[in-house]
């Protein structure tokens, strides 16, 4: 899997933390900037020492101690400007380049760790280079997330997308007083059609289905997830029983309109049966409930005939599971 690669490896982004390029142009930047005032040092140690070693000679002790004391001065200005170079060379490294990538790399760590939706903040990054690193990895996490999200086959949502959205959906719904409809969709006799064509024609079935499912769950705040094998799922905030069972008609029709051919079943074209149940708005539950109910009506309408959608109850769950009452 792409993400245990990541994470695997993610360990070892901090040993090249400063590239090559950056220690070059910090080097050259000090060079250049200490160079001039180098240059102006070596000429006048020299001219001082030159004119110390006349005075010695002449013998002007007076003098000499004067020139010498000097020396002295100027060997201490120039070790105090080496060292406010060498500082704010390092400080300027440390804001532009070090504390940048201390960030990428944390971010980089975060993602490798499955936290997706970590980003890399351009706004601290002062250089050019830096910013289109952050760019890239930006556009990389993007990337990421949306592999991890997203099923491989339906292009839909996956599971764990479903599994982040009903659990936050809940939250919100239980808040907010409103309902939340959760749908199981099934394809009919699905194992028959695969048996009868072949498992690529089951997943081009699959994939057609899905289309249909998405194109017919229109709101941004609806998610159409891929629950596993020849299952999805559809997630409906703030819909109440009514709407969540017209919902359900129309995906009905939406895939019985694909006009599948499906030999190996009664109706000569893929179904799917359909079971949902809706949340109450004035208490709160788990995620694990919501589905159990609407499984439970996805067995009944799959019982009762398939291709068809069968609602359970739209009330508080009781602790016990019971069997559903099914309104068609």
């Amino acid at each position: 899997m792409p993400l245990d690669r990541i994470s695997h490896s993610h360990r070892h982004v901090s040993l090249a933390l400063i590239p090559a390029s950056v220690r070059v142009r910090a080097v050259l930047a000090m060079i250049a900037v200490m160079l001039p005032f180098m240059a102006l040092l070596i000429v006048t140690f020299r001219s001082e020492y030159g004119a110390a070693t006349v005075l010695q000679q002449d013998g002007h002790s007076a003098l000499l101690t004067a020139a010498y004391t000097h020396i002295a001065i100027i060997g201490i200005l120039a070790s105090l400007w080496i060292v406010t170079v060498v500082l704010v060379t390092l400080r300027t490294v440390e804001a532009r380049v070090l504390r940048p990538l201390r960030h990428v790399t944390h971010v980089a760590s975060r993602l490798a760790e499955g936290e997706l939706g970590s980003r890399v903040d351009v706004g601290l990054m002062r250089m050019i280079d830096m910013r289109r690193l952050a760019t890239t990895v930006n556009v990389m996490a993007e990337i990421l997330e949306k592999l991890a999200l997203t099923d491989s086959l339906t292009s839909v949502a996956n599971r764990r997308q479903f599994d982040a959205a009903i659990a936050g959906e809940l939250k919100r719904s239980t808040r907010m007083k409103k309902g939340l409809a959760l749908l199981i969709i099934d394809v009919d006799k699905f194992k028959d059609y695969n048996d009868l064509y072949g498992h690529a024609a089951g997943d081009m079935c699959l994939q057609r289905i899905a289309e249909a499912l998405q194109s017919t769950v229109q709101r941004p705040s609806d998610l159409v997830a891929r629950y596993g094998g020849e299952e999805f799922v559809v997630l409906l905030p703030d819909t109440d029983a009514s709407g969540a069972h017209a919902v359900a008609s129309d995906l009905l029709e939406a895939v019985r309109g694909l006009n599948i051919a499906h030999a190996a079943w009664g109706r000569g074209i893929v179904t799917v049966s359909i079971g949902f149940a809706v949340s109450s708005p004035t208490s709160a539950m788990d995620a694990g409930r919501l589905i159990e109910r609407a499984d439970q009506a996805l067995y009944a309408a799959k019982q009762a005939g398939r291709d068809r959608a069968l609602m359970n109850e739209t009330m508080n769950f009781p602790a016990v599971s019971a069997r559903p009452k099914l309104v068609s």
